[in-house]
């Protein structure tokens, strides 16, 4: 069993609105829509599975307004 969280400075953040999360076999994307200021935060991926669980942060920060962008993440990364 997998298990898959995905956090914005500590809030879940589950698709919907501005997010948009898609798993395909061992990768997450993460697309955020309509980039602004109020995005800029720690971005914090944790896999559960059988073999115990381990996480990942990024650091998102913005530049300017974008209107979308997308945020990949791998399970060889952990």
């Amino acid at each position: 069993m997998r298990r898959d969280y995905r956090y914005k400075d500590g809030v879940e953040l589950r698709s919907g609105g501005k997010y948009r999360i898609v798993e395909d076999d061992d990768k997450v994307q993460l697309f955020v829509r309509g980039v602004d200021k109020d995005d800029a935060g720690d971005i914090t991926c944790e896999l559960t599975n059988s073999k115990g669980k381990e996480a990942a942060t990024a650091k998102l920060r913005v530049q300017s307004k974008h209107s979308t962008i997308s945020i990949l993440l791998s399970e060889q990364n952990y």
